[in-house]
């Protein structure tokens, strides 16, 4: 038994796949036994780049620069560094979060406490003159989402259940989402012709997808269920997103002109990630009996892309949990999902 224990612990996984230039894509994996970013190009995959500390996250510019966040001994202070041929530290001081590059990926934006050691302001690095600037003085916790020809993009949060999105353009400041008590806003993305598509449960029990003129600040939702929206992506007049089925993913793809939609048979797990680029589909999902791995969704035809180590644990034998509801003292419905031994 302790020996199954060690193999168990030991299981490695890979996550938050990202496309890169010439249809490569870059994810984050602890095969090593710490988080690293990996690259594979449709027949190997290799380390990005050797790196002592833990990769937390990654942003990828469109001539292949890779920006990268990363802590040190666990500090979780995700310290900012620019891969391209090189490696240049960005921000090293305070707390960072990253972050998206401009359009030109000469600039990125993302927010730190390197000033004040409270307030995750926005700042700017620019590849060209090396030079760190503030774009905006943003009190709390905010979060770059989206750097596009409208602006950047930016998520405020005053809780885990209370959002607002802010647009920064040529140095204003606009609160896109004006609410009263709490809501969430967040993951806004321009789709161009002056429209915003985001997450929010405003006037909704359930998180939806809604989209806005950015011109007249009016929105309408464009999906919204009897379930909560958890990810979501868009590329030209199709939009993917995931919603929550009572525990497992439940991936779906739309055209957005036509509403006409339908669900992409996926193996049981939770999606923990997703992106859509140029007809692909990119998504992590963690399963029970298939551990969190990388897949592809392109043509129809979904593709594992990673298969990390198991030390020896045979998760095909771990058989898939029941679904069961349970009624909490307030009355509401409660999903669980039931472990059973798996049978000899």
């Amino acid at each position: 038994m302790e020996l199954l224990v060690k193999r168990t612990l030991s299981i490695r996984s890979a996550t938050s796949p990202k496309a890169g230039p010439r249809g490569a894509v870059y994810y984050l994996s602890d095969v090593t036994g710490i988080m690293q970013l990996w690259r594979f190009d449709g027949v190997t995959h290799d380390v990005v780049v050797p790196w002592e500390g833990r990769v937390g996250d990654f942003r990828i510019a469109g001539d292949g620069a890779v920006a990268i966040a990363s802590d040190a001994g666990g500090d979780e202070k995700w310290r900012v560094h620019v891969v391209d041929g090189d490696v240049t530290p960005v921000s090293t001081e305070g707390v960072n979060n990253l972050g998206a590059w401009a359009p030109d990926s000469q600039r990125l934006a993302f927010t730190s406490t390197r000033d004040d050691g409270q307030n995750f302001h926005l700042y700017v690095y620019d590849r060209r003159s090396g030079a760190v600037t503030k774009a905006a003085d943003l009190p709390g916790i905010n979060i770059v989402e989206e750097w596009s020809e409208a602006g950047i993009l930016v998520t405020h949060y005053e809780t885990n259940l209370d959002s607002t999105i802010y647009w920064v353009r040529e140095g204003e400041v606009r609160e896109l989402t004006k609410h009263m008590g709490e809501a969430l806003n967040y993951s806004p993305k321009y789709v161009g012709g002056g429209k915003l598509l985001f997450l929010t449960n405003i006037d909704s029990e359930y998180v939806g997808i809604a989209q806005m003129d950015l011109s007249t600040g009016n929105w309408k939702y464009v999906v919204q269920l009897d379930r909560d929206v958890e990810l979501f992506d868009v590329w030209r007049d199709y939009l993917v997103f995931v919603l929550n089925e009572g525990g497992p993913s439940g991936l779906y793809y739309m055209h957005i002109s036509s509403g006409l939609t339908h669900k992409i048979a996926l193996p049981p797990g939770v999606v923990t990630s997703l992106q859509f680029r140029d007809g692909r589909i990119l998504f992590s999902l963690s399963g029970i009996n298939r551990g969190h791995e990388v897949y592809s969704y392109q043509a129809g035809a979904v593709r594992r892309l990673t298969y990390s180590p198991r030390f020896g644990v045979e998760l095909e034998r771990i058989p898939e949990p029941e679904s069961a509801w349970y009624e909490s003292f307030d009355g509401r419905r409660i999903h669980a999902n039931i472990y059973r031994p798996p049978r000899e």
